[in-house]
């Protein structure tokens, strides 16, 4: 695990590649060049945010909730 980025030409491993799912709410024009995620979120207020480099977003996507299935 990292304490904070690396440079992917002198990982500190063996691994060739790292594949990171994350989950949040997009917070969109925060930092050119990054995409924003907010981890936590209340009615006024944002924490625990990260910003990942655009060139390293493989994709986005939005989630649904599932729906309650009705008990028979």
């Amino acid at each position: 695990m990292y304490a904070q980025w690396q440079d992917l030409a002198h990982p500190e491993s063996d691994a060739d590649e790292y594949l990171v799912q994350t989950v949040g709410w997009l917070l969109k024009n925060r930092k050119e060049g990054h995409t924003v995620v907010a981890l936590n979120l209340s009615d006024y207020h944002v924490a625990d945010g990260i910003a990942i480099p655009n060139d390293m977003i493989v994709t986005v996507r939005e989630l649904t909730p599932k729906r309650k299935q009705s008990k028979k």
